[in-house]
């Protein structure tokens, strides 16, 4: 049941700042022409850590293309916005559960601001 909780404040705190949906619902999807290829993927861990709305620990940082979802984010958004973008697994403190985990594709925009623009 808690990870029912957290999983509703997960999307309401990831909402707030960026677009993140539920899997079945289709995420907006950032333009690539605005997007940057980060040089450095763990810059995009302050902005899913943000996105968890309590304190979480990484357990994974990759490139898009190699990540947990990648097909989907592929076919619903294309492999321009998979490329530019960092997939970021991050699990909550105090839970025990792997259901509880944020995953977060996050991209970084040309003003460098990084944005998690959908999580599952």
């Amino acid at each position: 049941m808690a990870c029912l909780a957290l999983a509703a404040s997960v999307a309401g705190a990831a909402a707030a700042p960026a677009p993140a949906p539920s899997p079945a619902a289709s995420p907006r999807c950032p333009n690539p022409g605005e997007l940057l290829l980060p040089s450095n993927p763990r810059g995009a861990i302050p902005a899913a850590k943000a996105a968890l709305g309590s304190p979480g620990r990484v357990l994974e940082v990759r490139r898009g293309p190699g990540s947990t979802y990648a097909a989907a984010v592929k076919r619903v958004c294309g492999a321009a916005v998979l490329r530019k973008s960092v997939y970021v697994n991050v699990h909550p403190l105090g839970m025990r559960c792997s259901a509880c985990n944020l995953h977060a594709y996050v991209v970084q925009y040309d003003n460098r601001r990084w944005e998690v623009w959908t999580a599952y």
